[in-house]
């Protein structure tokens, strides 16, 4: 992946964290993720098919960190795991 694509992930990831821990799944919105993001709603779906695939791939980083990043808040170990990606 070429380096912008790569900030542009991020752009997405950190997006949507911020959504999906302020709203919860059902709450968040895919164009406040994308507008967040500084991204179009076509850019976004180069890296996911649907809000569903963004949030899996979230909540399996979360579970992963439980082990890795033990003591930290569960917001900041999905934003540092999702860093280290």
């Amino acid at each position: 992946m070429e380096e912008k694509s790569t900030a542009t992930l991020e752009n997405i990831q950190e997006a949507a964290l911020t959504e999906f821990l302020d709203k919860g799944f059902l709450g968040a919105s895919l164009r406040q993720i994308v507008k967040n993001a500084g991204v179009t709603t076509g850019a976004f779906y180069g890296y996911f098919p649907n809000k569903e695939a963004l949030f899996a791939e979230g909540t399996t980083k979360i579970s992963l960190s439980r082990t890795i990043l033990p003591r930290r808040s569960s917001s900041a170990r999905v934003f540092m795991i999702w860093e280290h990606t």
